[in-house]
């Protein structure tokens, strides 16, 4: 089986291709017998269905669950979980922020950091949506390679001497998707 190459910023693919792509995976084509990553999408088998309808039906059963489950919660997370957080990582209250996942926490952090133009350095490849929020947020992107240590700090190390100052440096460090390299 011939494997379709991954689109990088330097490879097959422009940087506006990507975006745009990283913009709407679910229009993009799959080879027969990929595995998606654009999800999150759990192994069946391992998931709880049985203690989560539990959970559920005590939690709807409830007479007030029409005003205290369902309804869409501040964005900084209901206050009993951040202040189970807070308590658990010795944290103020005030500091703790719940998201709905890495983009939310990275859309906020660019949102902080970030003005349109400025440079941003990422792994190239990197993780398609988190490339489209860059551009979202109007950030210019430089790419450097990833290898199986991570990021190439040598070259992000060539990028400084050169003259770049990014607003940030976005790496992956675990299980880099998409590659699955591992930062040394």
């Amino acid at each position: 089986m011939t494997k379709a190459p991954v689109p990088t910023l330097s490879g097959r693919a422009t940087l506006g291709e990507t975006a745009a792509a990283a913009a709407r995976p679910w229009r993009r084509p799959k080879a027969p017998g990929a595995i998606a990553l654009t999800g999150g999408f759990p192994w069946p088998g391992i998931l709880p269905t049985a203690a989560l309808a539990r959970a559920f039906n005590a939690v709807l059963s409830r007479p007030d669950a029409g005003e205290t489950a369902l309804p869409y919660h501040l964005t900084e997370g209901t206050e009993e979980l951040r202040a189970w957080i807070a308590a658990e990582q010795g944290a103020d209250l005030e500091l703790v922020q719940v998201t709905n996942g890495a983009l939310h926490s990275v859309s906020y952090v660019l949102d902080a950091l970030v003005d349109p133009g400025d440079p941003v350095v990422v792994e190239d490849p990197t993780y398609p949506l988190a490339l489209g929020l860059f551009h979202h947020y109007g950030a210019r992107v430089v790419g450097a390679p990833v290898d199986a240590d991570g990021i190439d700090v040598e070259h992000l190390k060539n990028l400084l001497v050169d003259g770049l100052r990014p607003k940030l440096v976005y790496v992956i460090p675990d299980f880099q998707n998409p590659t699955g390299a591992t930062l040394t």
